[in-house]
């Protein structure tokens, strides 16, 4: 609306800030132009899409959900808290959370960083403390041994 674009500033300054050839209305040249476009990201796809088909994604996927499986059981049982989703790969691949204890969980993540140089996510959703694992190419067994022994100290 009209009345509230005085109040909105655009969150990348760029060609229409002071344009030299001002437009029928600021906030349009305030906004239009967002700067210059980087390419690096688009070009590098194909590169992207022949590493993959070079090291077998599709069996690196299946290994890191077998990993996360593992991992997953293991902090369920280290939390006594139900699952949030079915073991299937239509639920979750790579990636999962964790109910953890009712704590602190910023602090839990700091601490892990802190601590043991592991970096996982630890937030509150819906009220619930929870813990995001996602397991990589780069991940391996002594990974989540790392992480269920840190949490064995933390919790």
């Amino acid at each position: 609306r009209h009345k509230v674009q005085d109040f909105l500033e655009p969150l990348i300054v760029s060609w229409g800030w002071e344009a030299e050839e001002p437009g029928l209305s600021p906030f349009i040249d305030h906004h239009e132009q967002q700067g210059t476009r980087d390419l690096a990201a688009f070009l590098s796809v194909p590169t992207a899409i022949k590493f993959q088909e070079d090291n077998d994604w599709p069996a690196m996927r299946k290994h890191c959900h077998a990993l996360a499986l593992e991992l997953r059981q293991q902090l369920i049982e280290l939390t006594g808290n139900p699952a949030l989703t079915p073991s299937s790969e239509d639920w979750f691949v790579q990636m999962f959370a964790v109910m953890l204890p009712e704590l602190d969980p910023p602090a839990v993540q700091q601490a892990l960083w802190e601590q043991h140089k592991i970096e996982v996510a630890a937030y509150r959703w819906n009220g619930l403390p929870l813990l995001r694992v996602s397991i990589q190419a780069y991940n391996d067994q002594s990974d989540l041994n790392a992480l269920v022994s840190a949490l064995k100290g933390l919790l």
